[in-house]
């Protein structure tokens, strides 16, 4: 069958996203500091 998405998996999907790019950003000046 067609699997669709719910609002909580687009929210985690979301979320996922948003920490990498936090800890990207940590790790980032991390390096420049």
């Amino acid at each position: 069958g067609d699997w669709h998405p719910t609002v909580g998996d687009c929210v985690r999907v979301i979320l996922e996203e948003e920490w990498a790019h936090l800890r990207y950003v940590r790790r980032d000046l991390a390096l420049l500091a």
